[in-house]
């Protein structure tokens, strides 16, 4: 459940099933005063999407959008007068800013563009540093930035759309999770074996249940990410050599099924069927028996922790082996960590490396042993929260567009990290009274990129309605009722393709509607309640069991009572019971359960223990016998009826000043009457 912190803003939950709760730093959610504008939404243009975690993930859509920008300063002469997105992030150091874009294909027409501000003029952004229709970098110094996706030449061509954006920091590494067991890892090096460099690392946890490394053959040249995607992967790098048709000369064995062998005797990477890593020289035309999954590559690059290349066992060419090409690698490190990695070449992006070079860079990030997969134009590492991450070069472009179609990839498969819904929700939180109405504008966005819709319901008798904005966005409205407790939580869900991605509960104080339902949990006084002198206490020192229900509403401070029937705002007067004061209607018939009647319920014994702590006890009335004296009285151990309800002590936990003085008077008025009886007593 969400959290109010000490600075006022929201602790969110992260991880459905992680054992541990983290605080997002960045998309809290803000109650703000003031009725919110129903037109106004979280993505519009004076109101955009914060994005406070690198790297992130929003599959949304234009559709449902306003259209306030028609035009960008970097490129001008292109209609961009279809409905927009915003996006804001703060870059915190100098680095790369890299922002991808899915969806931009058939009847959609999405674009992308990177702003130094929200500047306009004439429906026209003025300080446009980059668009294009699927990806961008840019190289930024710390600062705020906003994104905007935008529709091309007008409505018709909004659609659905998914935005990763990513950060790398100049010279330094940048770190994060994919799935559980599973970490992305990326540095650009200015100076690295010659040359720019761009590497590339999964870091793979094989230890841990449900974490597989496995290949996964194509259907003719399929690239990386193609694979990967259908088959459910989680993360993938390209695997094996090829002919010129896609047929593999590598082997590929799969759950213990070998499709291919080696085409010449190759090192080759395996998994037993407990998921350990190992590598292993396979001759030609054979099969590696202990192996459950199996993959060829060329060739070994380090073994026991020292660089080892074994190019001229495997048969590889000089240039093969010395030539500074694009590289895919996979090595073993210890704790049976694997290590899936790239480095870039042939574009701007990264010069490339020879295998004795490419060895070295992974016995620094940490292996024991190392084996070189197919590289150069097929060298890709994709993962399905930023989809392609390096930079393929077979179109001879630094972008992450060049993937080629391979033979083979070796595939990671991992339980999704599965972290709850992002919130962002405002508007009054001002108590209400019976008929007026409560007003929220609510955004939620899953970080693992899920398209969400939303639905509400609430714990009082009220009417709460949604109006769904799509996209994650929504209103809503609750209007109080007659009959509501002192609190009403409204229930907010965000569900993912049916699922529960998470909720937010939002306290809503109801003035002058009916009394809240069950007290103190467990029994328990209210803090800091003290018995008053002269107070009284039932003869026998325990409440009766099924104490009945009155009419006109609850026992101030207790139990309900037993027997006896008062009108409305009389203490209850009944066989063993304590006094009370009745403030709910004449009429309304309450629980017995917790101290707290419910209209319409029945009376009866309370659930709960002992209670723990002293309240103030009014007087008793007629028909209760109770002990004189001016000392106070300490509870019995065991108490039969239930948790002592109290209205002023839930108005207390509400907040709500207008029933606290309403209790007040009430006590008031308790302790004039005790003085009038005391006077008539003389």
């Amino acid at each position: 459940m969400n959290r109010p912190s000490s600075h006022g803003t929201i602790v969110m939950p992260t991880l459905k099933r992680s054992k541990y709760i983290t605080c997002w730093g960045g998309l809290t959610a803000l109650l703000a005063l003031g009725s919110p504008d129903a037109e106004a939404r979280v993505g519009d243009w004076g109101d955009p999407i914060i994005i406070d975690e690198l790297p992130f993930t929003h599959s949304a859509s234009t559709t449902p959008r306003a259209s306030l920008i028609d035009s960008y300063s970097c490129a001008s002469q292109l209609s961009e007068s279809g409905p927009e997105v915003l996006y804001q992030l703060q870059v915190p150091s100098a680095g790369v800013l890299t922002a991808q874009l899915e969806g931009d294909n058939g009847s959609v027409d999405v674009d992308l563009h990177l702003l130094s501000s929200t500047a306009s003029d004439a429906r026209a952004s003025t300080s446009c540093l980059a668009r294009d229709n699927r990806s961008l970098e840019q190289s930024v110094s710390a600062g705020v930035y906003y994104i905007a996706v935008d529709s091309y030449a007008g409505a018709s061509q909004a659609g659905p759309y998914t935005l990763r954006v990513s950060f790398a920091p100049d010279g330094g590494w940048s770190s994060r999770p994919v799935a559980q067991g599973v970490t992305l890892e990326t540095k650009r090096y200015d100076s690295l074996f010659g040359g720019a460099q761009f590497g590339s690392v999964l870091r793979v946890d094989t230890s841990l249940p449900g974490v597989e490394v496995r290949p996964v053959r194509s259907n003719g040249c399929q690239t990386t990410s193609q694979l990967a995607r259908s088959a459910g992967a989680v993360a993938a790098i390209n695997g094996g050599f090829f002919d010129g048709g896609c047929g593999s000369v590598s082997m590929v064995k799969i759950g213990g099924q070998l499709y291919n062998t080696n085409a010449r005797g190759r090192s080759t990477v395996g998994f037993t069927a407990q998921g350990a890593p190992m590598i292993s020289w396979v001759s030609a035309g054979a099969d590696w028996p202990s192996a459950h999954h199996a993959l060829g590559g060329l060739a070994r690059l380090a073994q026991s922790g020292a660089v080892q290349v074994e190019w001229e066992r495997d048969q590889a060419t000089y240039s093969f082996a010395y030539g500074a090409n694009p590289r895919t690698g996979v090595a073993i490190a210890p704790n049976q960590e694997l290590i899936l990695a790239t480095l870039d070449g042939r574009t701007s992006a990264g010069a490339g490396v020879s295998l004795f070079d490419f060895g070295q860079w992974l016995v620094w990030l940490g292996a024991t042993d190392a084996l070189n997969l197919d590289g150069g134009g097929s060298t890709t590492l994709w993962t399905s929260t930023e989809g392609v991450v390096n930079y393929p070069s077979d179109n001879g472009v630094a972008d992450h567009q060049g993937e080629r179609g391979v033979a083979s990839i070796l595939a990671v498969f991992a339980p999704a990290l599965q972290r709850e819904a992002e919130w962002v929700v405002r508007g009054s939180t001002n108590p209400l009274t019976p008929g007026q109405r409560l007003e929220l504008v609510v955004f939620a966005r899953d970080p693992d990129g899920g398209v969400v819709t939303l639905s509400a319901r609430s714990t009082g008798s009220g009417q709460v309605t949604l109006d769904d904005l799509g996209d994650g966005g929504g209103v809503i409205r609750y209007t109080a009722s007659a009959i509501d407790p002192a609190q009403v939580d409204l229930i907010i869900e965000a569900r993912v393709g049916g699922a529960l991605d998470g909720s937010w509960r939002q306290a809503v104080t109801v003035i002058g509607g009916a009394s809240p339902e069950g007290g103190q949990e467990g029994g328990a006084w209210p803090e800091g309640g003290a018995w008053p002198e002269g107070g009284e206490w039932p003869e026998g020192g325990e409440w009766p069991e099924g104490g009945a229900g009155s009419e006109g509403g609850v026992s101030f401070g207790g139990r309900p009572a037993s027997g006896g029937s008062p009108t409305a705002g009389e203490p209850i007067a009944g066989e063993g019971a304590q006094a009370g004061w009745s403030p709910a209607p004449a009429g309304a018939q309450g629980s017995g359960v917790g101290g707290a009647p419910v209209a319409g319920g029945q009376g009866g014994a309370g659930e709960g223990g002992a209670p723990t702590r002293p309240i103030p006890q009014p007087t008793p009335s007629a028909g209760v016998e109770g002990r004189e004296g001016p000392s106070p009285f300490t509870p019995p151990a065991e108490s039969a009826s239930g948790a002592g309800g109290a209205s002023c002590d839930q108005a207390g936990e509400a907040r709500a000043l207008p029933l606290l003085l309403l209790c007040l008077s009430a006590l008031l008025a308790l302790l004039r009457r005790q003085e009038r009886l005391d006077r008539l007593e003389l």
